[in-house]
């Protein structure tokens, strides 16, 4: 099966400049952040993989947000890919359910 990274990464950029409740940022399958809440200057995200002592739950602007998504060298490229957003489950995020929705997007 072909990669259509141009597709990728265009969808990339997309959820960084507008993201939205629920997206789900992988690197290599690799969890990274989920996006909880998304106001019209802010973005609320819980980081997956972090720096040991940092928070989990950061809150940044939208344009904190798209720079820290995308490569400093490489702004028309993010570093990590992302699985949109689905509307609020009420069961709250599991990483296992985030896990097998993104191989099935990912492996058709």
């Amino acid at each position: 099966m072909k990669i259509d990274r141009e597709s990728i990464q265009a969808l990339n950029l997309k959820h960084a400049d507008n993201p939205q409740e629920g997206d789900f940022w992988h690197e290599f399958l690799c969890p990274i952040a989920k996006v909880h809440k998304v106001s019209k200057t802010h973005v609320w995200v819980e980081r997956l993989t972090k720096p040991v002592g940092d928070s989990a739950h950061s809150q940044m602007t939208r344009e904190e947000f798209a720079r820290w998504i995308r490569y400093d060298s490489i702004p028309d490229h993010t570093w990590a890919d992302v699985q949109p957003g689905e509307p609020r489950q009420t069961s709250g995020f599991s990483l296992q359910s985030a896990y097998d929705n993104l191989r099935r997007w990912v492996l058709g």
